[in-house]
């Protein structure tokens, strides 16, 4: 397959965000199902903040670490997450294979660490 702007070869577990504030909207998207990087977000309801670890948006957005109470049942029933659900209340992740579009006025973007 040959490499060009519109059909790139992407090797390995990729994280993208894609912020397009012309039409203020933001895509957020993971590769690699068991990759190397997840991606979580949460919303304020004015602000979407995302990183790609638990402990920036407890940080950034004065989260409390709630736990889910289902995803705990779900991780001991199925063996693992099949949604967008996280161990955590409020906190959401990219479930791999897949991007999210939404609309947002606001975005913070948190520091990137991989």
């Amino acid at each position: 397959m040959k490499q060009s702007i519109t059909n790139p070869i992407i090797k390995g577990s990729t994280v993208a965000v894609i912020i397009d504030t012309h039409d203020e909207k933001v895509t957020l998207a993971v590769n690699w199902p068991g990759g190397l990087y997840s991606l979580y977000y949460f919303s304020d309801g004015n602000s979407l903040f995302f990183a790609t670890r638990f402990d920036l948006l407890f940080h950034e957005c004065g989260l409390r670490p709630m736990p889910n109470q289902q995803s705990i049942v779900d991780l001991f029933r199925f063996g693992g997450l099949a949604t967008d659900n996280t161990m955590f209340e409020g906190i959401r992740r990219v479930v791999p294979g897949f991007a999210i579009h939404r609309n947002w006025p606001r975005y913070r973007v948190l520091l990137f660490r991989v």
